[in-house]
């Protein structure tokens, strides 16, 4: 017997980015900080005052940056634990036996 079916599994998690060891820290310490309480301008006075730098620049960090670094993370966390599943319907066949097949069988067993 064979069963058949067509399964389509559907992901943003293969679209993400991929970020150094270095960016994807800098990220979690915003959101850690976020979550424990922290509004943007403490984050970024904190950021300012450890001396920090900016993925791309060498300005100090701003409240904009920090609430955009927060929003785009909590949507990288999101596309992360997305996931669709789609099965679709089976397809089963059954297989046609000859006689000769059945006498093999029959004997192999016989020998054991």
């Amino acid at each position: 017997m064979l069963l058949e079916t067509l399964t389509v599994i559907e992901t943003p998690a293969l679209t993400i980015p991929f970020l150094t060891e270095e960016n994807l820290n800098r990220l979690e310490a915003v959101w850690r900080m976020s979550n424990d309480g922290l509004s943007s301008s403490e984050i970024c006075k904190i950021f300012n005052d450890k001396k920090v730098i900016r993925k791309y620049s060498d300005k100090p960090y701003t409240v904009k940056d920090i609430g955009m670094m927060r929003l785009k993370y909590r949507k990288r966390l999101e596309r992360s634990k997305e996931l669709t599943v789609t099965v679709g319907k089976w397809k089963v066949e059954f297989l046609k036996t000859n006689r000769f097949n059945k006498c093999a069988i029959q004997n192999i067993k016989y020998l054991k």
